[in-house]
């Protein structure tokens, strides 16, 4: 070899690792390199999250059904054909007076009903939006005569426009045993208490209503109370 080209190698040797770091550090084109697919990993990621606030928007509780029942367009109504009907003639005396009657069979009674009152109900669920249970406590005593049986179903309620109240004897408004069951009065036994149940309306100024009594599955009332 020449003095000059032993001169020159280490010069060329020297430009050759040049140019293979530098070709090291270049990025070939249109191949992707590691950064771009780092960035698509954390999109990945981030998905769910977002599919969970899709799923939370999906409960938003301004739709829960178990908001308050307005009571607005909720009446007095029934479809039973049972019980006294309102009479518009007949005296009525204040809640808690007594009253004594006496039917066409000579069976004299004692009727003491009190002012209804609102009752919380043991199960709320059946009631019709915007109703609530309203009971009246009554006490009959039989004076004289024989075999008279009692029930709940001898009371109407009525409210301001004497529409009837419908009547209840549901333990889901009101356990049995506080309610007017079915009695048979007699020389034995001669008095019959209990509650009365009926559906009125959320609101209604309850010393409006009118309660009226017929015993022996009558409809002409013998005794109304009002106040």
């Amino acid at each position: 070899m020449s003095r000059a080209s032993s001169l020159c190698l280490p010069a060329l040797i020297t430009l050759a690792a040049t140019t293979v770091a530098a070709c090291g550090t270049a990025t070939a084109p249109g191949l992707e390199t590691p950064t771009v697919a780092a960035s698509g990993t954390t999109s990945a990621s981030a998905a769910p999250s977002d599919s969970s606030s899709t799923s939370g928007d999906s409960t938003n509780p301004s739709t829960s059904s178990s908001a308050p029942q307005s009571s607005a367009g909720a009446v007095c109504k029934t479809d039973s054909t049972i019980g006294p009907t309102y009479s518009a003639t007949m005296a009525t005396k204040p809640f808690g007076t007594m009253v004594q009657v006496t039917d066409e069979l000579q069976r004299t009674l004692q009727v003491s009903p009190a002012k209804p009152r609102q009752i919380t109900a043991a199960d709320p669920s059946l009631l019709d939006p915007g109703m609530q249970y309203v009971a009246v406590d009554v006490r009959t005593h039989l004076v004289s005569g024989y075999t008279l049986y009692m029930s709940y179903i001898d009371f109407n309620l009525f409210d301001a426009a004497h529409r009837t109240c419908y009547r209840t004897s549901s333990p889901s408004a009101l356990p049995e045993a506080q309610q007017l069951s079915g009695t048979t009065l007699n020389s034995t036994t001669k008095d019959a208490n209990g509650a009365v149940v009926f559906e009125v309306p959320v609101g209604t100024d309850l010393s409006t209503m009118t309660l009226a009594f017929a015993g022996g599955l009558n409809d002409t009332p013998q005794a109304q109370w009002k106040g």
